[in-house]
């Protein structure tokens, strides 16, 4: 008799199918693939690797597929993949010879992890942690019900599962791979014809297919009726919370989220997830040394659980370790530590470099805070520049700086890798020389709207906007009319400007500050300067975003945003008792609904009643929440 039996359903699946068989070539005794009507090369790759390749009319039902697959298999075990799915590496003989000696006395199940990609697919924070029963026996009657999301039962007895350290890695879930094969459409086609209201498992199912979908107050109102419905005991409720937990903070019904967050602190509080989920609630609320706490308390039960070999995170392994970094750095960044900001994004980075997002932020604070050594040590310590794409990523990223030093260094690393320039990188690097534009020659190759528009102001010539819209070729003519000292008519430009705030960053990053000054004057009214002071301030340029803020308090035109940054500037210089009335001017804007933790930790509270009055008032729901006890007894 045959050990294992790998059984699989596939439909058009010729771009993955080969890498998951290759995983457990070695690993099973028999292939057997059922073809639910694929036009594609699948089953001629599929012979490949087997000849126990059988057709199977689709009927809209899973369950029926995965129990004709099952109904060939002649080993002890079955293991069940699908084409988008492969398995980790491991120690074969050792897993197979604990499956030859394990006694079997009823229906058997291992349940394995399964690590689903999501997003793009590269990014470690979007990398969501599942179980499923994939390893069972073949025997005690077990097969599939269910025609979505198919569960295993067995007509003889009830089936036992035991946990496995085996890893299954599933990249269906990605944005490429979820829009090519219109997984959505298909799985909602099935759910119409099950009674979602009778079922709980349905409605958190078709909460999942409708939150893709991003019809996220439906998604909520299944969310929740599963949940009044369910028990901790179901083997999907760990996901439903975090869905229910996720999308209440992501629509900003705090008081929602933060009920579910005391549940599964309650329930587990010993996991990562619920402490993490609490402290993006609290940094959303302007608690950030409370947010702090959870987000360190992250990384303790991580180190604690990993020294034990234990898990510490149900659903999303990132949140041991880098998102509450990445977080930590955000909140240091805002509080106005930036050493502190440094030093945990470089932490985040270490574990999962390829975040370009925190990259740019920690490159911007490094050029800011440290010096030139210190950078190209923190750089070279991340992205060692004995690995050649290291060398041409930072490259890359430093050019967009504006710092000629930095860019330099790393543009001789990047073109002793043979590096081709492209025809932004050329434009770039004249900028930042202050070389003559006009020398280079004319590509086809379009810049991207901001360089384009700052090109033909530094230049003075309208030919590198030809090929771009009419509203960025009416931006440049603008601005150069202005610089010339023309008349110009500002209400052309009404809907470029994001690209002019674009425009005028990047003329002070790379030092055209003379150019910078004169289009402020000339054609930036108050919402982009409003916007150019809080894009300063949160790249780190503190003293030129405060310049800014300052000027349009005195005129009368300082947004809300503005205004409590400005009472944050003023807890950052321990003057908290300056920052109360710049919090209570804010409060006209809703997006200032984390003034709340930012009054409550850092002022007297004897001092702040009119606030509180005037806060809940615009957010009553929140009134009787003491989020600064911190329920981790609870």
């Amino acid at each position: 008799m045959n050990l294992i039996s790998l059984c699989m359903i596939v439909r058009d699946e010729e771009k993955l199918l080969s890498r998951c068989l290759e995983s457990v070539q070695s690993l099973v005794d028999e292939i057997i693939i059922v073809d639910t009507g694929s036009v594609d090369r699948t089953k001629e790759i599929a012979l490949r690797y087997t000849d126990r390749v059988y057709d199977f009319e689709w009927t809209n039902d899973f369950s029926a597929a995965r129990n004709e697959s099952i109904r060939y298999a002649t080993g002890k075990w079955i293991l069940v993949l699908d084409a988008d799915e492969y398995v980790q590496k491991l120690d074969e003989h050792k897993l197979r010879h604990f499956l030859t000696d394990y006694h079997l006395s009823g229906p058997t199940g291992f349940i394995l992890n399964i690590m689903n990609f999501t997003g793009s697919g590269f990014d470690e924070t979007q990398m969501i942690k599942s179980t499923g029963v994939r390893l069972f026996s073949n025997s005690f009657g077990i097969s599939y019900a269910q025609p979505i999301h198919e569960q295993l039962i067995s007509n003889q007895d009830e089936l036992r599962l035991v946990s496995l350290s085996l890893s299954v890695f599933h990249s269906g879930y990605t944005n490429d791979i979820v829009k090519e094969k219109n997984k959505s459409q298909r799985n909602r086609s099935i759910l119409d014809h099950l009674s979602i209201d009778e079922n709980p498992y349905h409605q958190f199912v078709l909460g999942n297919e409708q939150a893709a979908a991003g019809e996220l107050a439906a998604a909520l109102n299944n969310y929740r009726s599963a949940y009044e419905n369910c028990s901790p005991d179901d083997t999907w409720y760990d996901h439903l919370l975090d869905r229910l937990i996720a999308l209440e903070l992501q629509t900003g019904q705090y008081h929602l989220a933060y009920s579910y967050i005391l549940t599964g602190l309650r329930l587990k509080p010993d996991q990562t997830d619920y402490h993490c989920y609490y402290g993006k609630l609290l940094d959303a609320l302007g608690f950030w040394n409370a947010a702090i706490e959870q987000f360190k308390t992250c990384i303790e039960l991580a180190d604690i659980a990993e020294r034990k070999g234990l898990p510490y995170s149900i659903v999303h392994p990132s949140f041991g370790r880098i998102v509450p970094h990445q977080m930590l750095g955000n909140i240091y960044r805002k509080k106005g530590d930036m050493q502190s900001a440094i030093q945990h994004w470089a932490m985040a980075l270490k574990m999962q470099p390829k975040n370009y997002e925190i990259l740019q932020s920690l490159i911007d604070l490094l050029l800011i805070y440290d010096s030139g050594k210190q950078t190209e040590k923190v750089l070279e310590m991340l992205y060692p520049s004995s690995t050649p794409l290291n060398s041409v990523l930072l490259f890359k990223m430093l050019l967009k700086t504006g710092d000629a030093k930095s860019a330099h260094r790393y543009r001789l690393l990047a073109e002793s890798e043979g590096i081709e320039l492209t025809f932004a990188d050329h434009v770039l690097i004249r900028l930042i020389d202050r070389l003559d534009l006009n020398a280079i020659e004319a590509k086809e190759e379009p810049l991207p709207p901001p360089l384009a528009v700052m090109s033909s102001i530094v230049s003075n010539e309208m030919r590198f906007v030809e090929r771009l819209s009419m509203e960025s070729r009416l931006l440049a003519q603008t601005a150069i009319q202005a610089l010339r000292e023309q008349p110009v008519d500002l209400s052309v430009i009404k809907d470029s400007y994001p690209t002019l705030d674009s425009v005028l960053i990047l003329l002070w990053r790379f030092g055209y500050q003379d150019l910078y000054f004169q289009l402020v004057n000339q054609i930036a009214d108050y919402d982009v300067l409003n916007r150019l002071a809080s894009e300063f301030y949160r790249s780190g340029l503190v003293e030129e975003a405060i310049e800014l803020y300052i000027l349009l308090l005195e005129q009368g035109a300082l947004c809300a945003e503005g205004l409590k940054t400005i009472g944050v500037w003023h807890i950052n210089s321990l003057e908290c008792s300056e920052s109360l009335k710049f919090f209570e001017a804010s409060l006209d804007d809703h997006s200032n609904i984390d003034t709340l933790g930012l009054v409550l930790e850092n002022l007297n509270i004897n001092e702040v009643s009119d606030f509180l009055n005037a806060y809940y008032e615009r957010y009553p729901l929140l009134r009787d929440i003491d989020f600064t006890s911190i329920p981790n007894d609870q």
